[in-house]
């Protein structure tokens, strides 16, 4: 997505999504996601962390997962 405000609108549109993300209804509303976003901006080592550990858990399913 090109923009939070892309993703919240993508969110909003697409239950199968929204569902899929683990959010439920009622939708939060977009300064929820604006405040959630500023905290993930304040840690970047934290995101890097844990998008790395997910990665390792995919790859340990799909080994070829990140190989071009």
């Amino acid at each position: 997505m090109p923009s939070a405000n892309a993703l919240i609108r993508q969110l909003q549109d697409d239950p199968q999504l929204r569902e899929l993300c683990g959010f439920c209804d009622p939708f939060p509303v977009r300064r929820i996601f604006n405040r959630f976003i500023k905290r993930l901006e304040d840690h970047p080592d934290l995101v890097k962390a844990v998008i790395a550990g997910v990665a390792g858990r995919i790859k340990e399913f799909l080994p070829d997962f990140g190989n071009r």
